[in-house]
């Protein structure tokens, strides 16, 4: 990072501000930085944050009280991420190559001067944070965890007694609020003290209060939260667990507003709990009963495919529970009529391309050559994009709202085939399948065009001047180095369904033939494409594990561009995945009016054609001048 980005604060001035200095005890002494927060009424870290931050821009020109508010207020505006392993807080904010402040932006020299003014911090939520980083730093700093905790104890108590104001409204009696500040002091009290240490005193009173406090008043999810540390700290008997989330879940479920999915983790706990008591049949009454509230999301989500979604996680979760296979074959059945009914709700969108000059452009050059070398030109359409470029636009194009959920992919049957994450909002690289699915999104369109604006029009005019045939393919195929010998003539019928317009034919004819060409050519640069089995038996390796194994060797030989464009049409799933397809008679009448099927075709022309280019004028040319008339 280069200068610390405090987000808002810098857009509101005209000149960027200056590096963080760094700030000592006399600095801070020097301000009466507890003025700022002295008067406010609430333990929030981002009200805090704006506090400081207002006083920050009114000190623009004078330091140290500049510097004083603008890194109290730096702290204060952290990322709270209680239960993330990386740490506890992280950047607010993060783009490019800059971001918000983190903890180890102050180690060494600053934490030690936040360290030595720990005690002289007044409120107790702006002590709890400063001496939770402190620590976070420094974990040899005992005394700032033991402050941070007691801090935290403050916070909470205030907000119980409404000394504090909360977050959020609720009609709950138990906060999310306090809830998040009492794991986090147990969270530093564990962390700083010895592993079989009992939780903190102050702590433990106040994690039984606000459980008895949200088990009176059926808060579901404060209450489990609360149960969880109870059982997790030994405070709590395993036979005094399962009878209170057996009773919470009953008394939930006949709330108005009950919320299935908070339901059904007090179910879980239930069941725990009678599984550490070697109670069976109550574990499955239990994991029976959180399996019902799977099943009432289903109603509540207004859709077929979000329906069905509910009856997927419930199949999953019965198949933790033994006996019932029964009611999974039950629920399968729904969830495929839901599936299968999920795909009336589906709609489409167009985006209107005029692609008429580039129709009549296709033409114009095709006019004016001979056949030959229209065949030649004909494969030169199908230029594989630079897979660098793919991945740069794919991960450029991490925009829009829909990225950042996951993606789910259907089949014609509307059976999910496979869930893409969504791109990460910490800043870190999209995974290879979220960007390998962007790649997949953008080769479609560019298919579309090239098929709809060059392609077809150009294998329209062909068909119409010449009577195109296997003959006029037959001396390509045959000196091409992609095909094999015994080969030829599946191809060249192949190449002519495809010139005919018969997709229907050439989609069967050649897509199947990918796999055991990449065979061909790899096994002709001595490289064995078999595996062996357990039984010694041998056998060829399948499209997929060629991709996986073979890379390296695909790629010297066709090129990375080329090698993509194949993972990407004929074996990345989700995707076209043309190879499966064809292998599993999936593909049936759809080859007709599918760009990506014609495109995939073509492409395959390419590769037959493309170690004959050079040599096209003078060796390939006079065969199909000889054998076609």
């Amino acid at each position: 990072m280069t200068d610390e980005a405090e987000g808002t604060p810098e857009t509101e001035v005209a000149v960027p501000w200056p590096p963080q200095a760094i700030v000592t005890p006399a600095d801070f002494r020097s301000v009466d930085f507890n003025a700022v927060v002295r008067d406010l009424k609430s333990a929030y870290d981002h009200r805090l944050e704006s506090a400081f931050m207002d006083a920050t821009k009114l000190n623009r020109d004078i330091d140290p009280a500049f510097s004083v508010y603008r890194l109290l207020g730096s702290i204060c505006g952290l990322h709270f991420r209680l239960n993330d392993k990386a740490g506890a807080f992280g950047a607010q904010m993060t783009w490019g190559d800059r971001r918000t402040p983190i903890p180890e932006d102050w180690l060494g020299t600053q934490t030690e001067h936040l360290y030595d003014i720990l005690e002289e911090i007044e409120h107790p939520a702006l002590r709890a944070r400063v001496a939770d980083v402190t620590w976070t730093n420094d974990r040899k700093k005992g005394r700032a965890a033991t402050l941070a905790v007691e801090a935290y104890c403050d916070c909470v108590e205030g907000l119980i007694s409404g000394a504090f104001e909360e977050r959020f409204k609720s009609d709950n009696e138990v906060s999310m609020e306090v809830v998040d500040l009492v794991e986090r002091a147990s969270q530093i009290h564990a962390r700083s003290s010895k592993r079989s240490a009992p939780m903190h005193e102050r702590v433990a009173e106040l994690v039984a209060t606000l459980y008895d406090r949200a088990l009176n008043h059926v808060d579901v999810v404060p209450l489990e939260r609360l149960a969880t540390l109870r059982f997790r700290f030994s405070l709590i008997g395993m036979g005094e667990l399962a009878s209170d989330m057996e009773g919470a879940a009953v008394a939930a479920d006949q709330k108005p507003d009950a919320y299935p999915l908070a339901i059904k983790e007090l179910w879980e706990l239930a069941a725990f709990a009678h599984g550490e008591l070697k109670q069976t049949d109550d574990q499955r009454r239990c994991q029976l009963a959180s399996v019902e509230q799977i099943l009432k999301m289903a109603p509540q989500t207004g859709s077929s495919s979000g329906a069905a979604h509910w009856y997927r996680k419930a199949i999953a979760a019965l198949r933790e529970i033994p006996e019932t296979q029964e009611r999974r074959d039950e629920l399968r059945k729904e969830m495929r009529r839901l599936q299968e009914k999920s795909l009336e709700e589906l709609g489409t969108f167009s985006v209107p391309v005029d692609l008429s000059d580039f129709v009549s452009g296709t033409i114009e050059v095709f006019e004016k050559l001979t056949l030959p070398e229209a065949l030649k030109q004909f494969a030169m359409i199908v230029r594989p994009g630079n897979a660098e470029e793919m991945k740069r636009k794919a991960v450029e194009s991490e925009t829009g709202l829909a990225d950042i959920f996951t993606a789910t992919h259907l089949d014609s049957e509307g059976k999910i085939i496979a869930e893409i994450d969504g791109a990460p909002l910490d800043g870190t690289a999209p995974t290879e399948s979220w960007i390998k699915s962007k790649m997949v999104q953008n080769l479609q369109f560019h298919v579309e065009v090239a098929v709809k604006g060059a392609l077809e029009p150009a294998r329209r005019f062909l068909a119409g001047e010449f009577p195109l045939s296997e003959r006029h393919f037959h001396h390509i195929v045959l000196q091409s180095p992609f095909v094999p010998r015994h080969h030829a003539a599946t191809f060249a019928l192949g190449f002519a369904r495809l010139m005919q317009g018969d997709m229907l034919s050439a989609g069967p004819i050649l897509i199947p033939q990918l796999e055991n060409c990449l065979r061909h050519v790899l096994i002709n640069n001595s490289t064995d494409t078999s595996i062996m089995r357990s039984d010694l038996t041998q056998e060829d390796k399948s499209l997929s594990t060629l991709l996986d194994t073979h890379r390296t060797e695909l790629v010297a030989v066709f090129g990375e561009d080329v090698v993509l464009h194949i993972d990407l049409i004929f074996n990345h799933k989700p995707g076209p995945a043309l190879r499966h397809e064809y292998a599993h008679g999936k593909v049936g009448d759809r080859s007709f009016g599918d760009p990506m099927i014609y495109y995939a075709c073509c492409f395959i022309y390419l590769l037959v054609c493309a170690p004959l280019l050079a040599g096209w004028r003078e060796y390939v040319a006079p065969a199909i001048e000889v054998g076609s008339f």
